[in-house]
């Protein structure tokens, strides 16, 4: 009788133990990249796997973190998926002739963020150019902050330089279409200058004078 007990028990917690190995995420598979041009690069990837729903799945890259995540680097998001199945994107923004990148495709469920393995590779630049469209304020002091808007800047604040004329200023915050930065102090003052945004390889410069 003990040894048909300890039977049943070891069934029971052998099936207990499958049970909690089925993953409640989706699993990635990273299919490398393709189509390397001046235009940008083709990501690939693949969900071979999800019991869930996927509320949002795409690609991160950056080339100062070895693990991209959508945290410290620059992302493409494809939405939702209701299956499983393979996905690719162009990146054509963000990215700088001759730089090594690392990218990594990602799927997120409730409760988790799911990446495949980081791969690298060199780029041959982007198409996609940085724009301003305005900013506000356009004056201010020293210290203050401004808020930049415009398209196809770094999600990576790093990756940005912003210049009140020759002064370079202090970058708060940053997404692909806005750049919060603070104001440089500025010798001599009471002045009008451009703004300048720089992002891997990219510039552009205001139509609007800040002004000092």
């Amino acid at each position: 009788m003990k040894k048909n007990l300890a039977l049943i028990l070891l069934l029971i917690l052998g099936c207990s133990e499958e049970e909690t190995t089925d993953r409640e995420y989706p699993r990635v598979l990273t299919k490398g990249v393709t189509n390397i041009s001046a235009d940008g690069t083709t990501f690939n990837a693949e969900i071979t796997y999800s019991s869930v729903e996927i509320l949002d799945h795409g690609f991160v890259w950056s080339s100062l973190n070895y693990d991209p995540t959508l945290d410290n680097a620059d992302v493409i998001s494809l939405g939702s998926l209701t299956a499983a199945g393979a996905f690719q994107a162009t990146a054509d923004r963000c990215m700088k002739t001759g730089a090594e990148y690392k990218m990594r495709p990602y799927a997120v469920s409730s409760g988790y963020v799911v990446y495949g393995v980081a791969v690298e590779f060199t780029s041959m630049g982007s198409k996609n150019k940085v724009q301003i469209s305005g900013f506000q304020p356009t004056t201010g002091n020293y210290g203050e902050e401004v808020v930049i808007q415009g398209d196809f800047f770094s999600a990576i604040k790093t990756q940005n330089k912003v210049y009140f004329g020759d002064y370079k200023a202090e970058v708060i915050a940053a997404s692909q279409n806005e750049i919060t930065v603070r104001i440089p102090a500025f010798d001599p003052p009471n002045t009008s200058v451009d703004i300048r945004v720089e992002v891997e390889g990219s510039s552009a410069v205001s139509d609007e004078k800040f002004n000092f």
